[in-house]
C-alpha cells in the first residue's frame, strides 16, 4: 500500500499487516505530493520495489523504484544525468511543515552554515511561494 500519509494512531496496527504500508510524505495528515501521485498513476499496473525498514534508532530513507520499460538496446546512463542540476525538481524533507516541492537555483560542492549551524553540502532551492533557502543534499530527493 502505498499513502500520503496516514494518522500516527494508525502506525502500530499498519506494522501488523501482511504487506508493507508506505507513506510518501510521513505520518500525519498531508497529501501526497503532486508529481509522486502522477508517477505512481502512469505507473499503474506496473511492478515496483520498495526498498525501507522500520529502524527507529538509525531510520534510512525509503525509496519506491520503478524499472521503466526498455524498447530496444539499453543505452548506459551517465552518473551525471542523475545528479542535481540547476532546475531540477526536489522534494524538501525536514522542513517544519513537513515536506515541500521546489527547485535547485545553484548546488554548492563545499559546504554551507545551515540553519541550526552546521556545515553540510547542498543546493539553494527556490520553493513554490518563491522563497529561496539553502537545504543539505541529504534532506533533498529527486523527482526530476
Amino acid at each position: 500500500l502505498i499513502a500520503g500519509s496516514m494518522p500516527a494512531a494508525l502506525c502500530a496496527r499498519a506494522q501488523d499487516l501482511a504487506f508493507p504500508v508506505f507513506l510518501t510524505e510521513g505520518v500525519g495528515r498531508r497529501s501526497m505530493s503532486e508529481p509522486i501521485f502522477e508517477l505512481l498513476q502512469r505507473s499503474e499496473g506496473r511492478d515496483v520495489s520498495l526498498l525501507a525498514e522500520s529502524r527507529l534508532h538509525r531510520p534510512q530513507r525509503a525509496e519506491i523504484i520503478i524499472p521503466l520499460p526498455t524498447t530496444g538496446a539499453v543505452q548506459p546512463v551517465e552518473s551525471d544525468d542523475l545528479s542535481l542540476q540547476t532546475g531540477s525538481l526536489v522534494r524538501v524533507i525536514g522542513l517544519r511543515d513537513g515536506t515541500t516541492l521546489g527547485r535547485v537555483a545553484r548546488t554548492h560542492s563545499q559546504p554551507r552554515r545551515t540553519a541550526i549551524g552546521g556545515l553540510a553540502a547542498g543546493a539553494d532551492i527556490v520553493l513554490a511561494d518563491g522563497q529561496a533557502i539553502f537545504v543539505p543534499y541529504a534532506n533533498l530527493n529527486l523527482i526530476g
